[in-house]
């Protein structure tokens, strides 16, 4: 229930996220962007893969050693799980960057696809820029639901996305007006924030377990 909950309502949440979020751009950018965000947001899911993966695989990692109060090698195994995966984040962030028009032809097969190619290009260059952060950011909430701490890897969930990620895209799509492109943007700096916030918070976290072994 610790686990299985929170991340059970993490989908319910990210759910509210697209809905909102699709509803911020209809009112910045009209219909055809929300096309755009969802094909484009296909192709994301792809290329973030690697790192969910090394996340995932965290998890039981750390319940291992949490359960050994080897809080030592939580440390150890954080930190080497952030580094592969900005290593797979920076490596997917190039690959899509530099093949992009290519990767756009396989999920452009309509003729209302097609037409909306150049703003899909634009989407995938400017969202491969929040790959490395997210590395660090799904490697440290893995580490919370790996020593059984469901709530807080969820609030770090709903605070990253329904919390920095819309407030920056509503700050520089609506209130700055830099449009669909503000948006996009909005995605990358709240991950960044995010995500950053979210690491020290671990960091925090696994120190106060060394502490108390002491």
């Amino acid at each position: 229930m610790k686990v299985g909950l929170p991340a059970s309502l993490e989908l319910i949440n990210n759910a509210v996220f697209a809905a909102l979020f699709s509803l911020l751009l209809t009112i910045v950018s009209g219909t055809d962007v929300i096309a755009v965000y969802s094909s484009g947001w296909r192709i994301v899911t792809i290329g973030t893969m690697p790192m969910l993966a090394v996340g995932t695989a965290l998890i039981s990692v750390v319940g291992a050693n949490y359960g050994a109060h080897n809080f030592e090698n939580i440390r150890i195994v954080h930190r080497y799980s952030m580094k592969i995966s900005i290593i797979l984040g920076v490596v997917c962030a190039i690959v899509t960057y530099m093949f992009a028009p290519w990767i756009v032809m396989l999920f452009s097969y309509a003729d209302s696809s097609v037409s909306l190619s150049g703003s899909l290009i634009d989407f995938l260059h400017c969202i491969v820029f929040f790959y490395p952060t997210m590395a660090v950011g799904v490697n440290s909430t893995y580490v919370f639901q790996g020593v059984g701490k469901g709530v807080t890897a969820m609030f770090q969930t709903i605070f990253r996305e329904s919390g920095f990620t819309l407030f920056f895209a509503v700050l520089f799509s609506m209130i700055l007006r830099w449009g669909e492109f503000g948006a996009w943007l909005g995605i990358v700096i709240g991950e960044l924030v995010a995500n950053n916030i979210t690491m020290e918070w671990a960091n925090l976290y696994i120190k106060s377990l060394i502490r108390s072994k002491e």
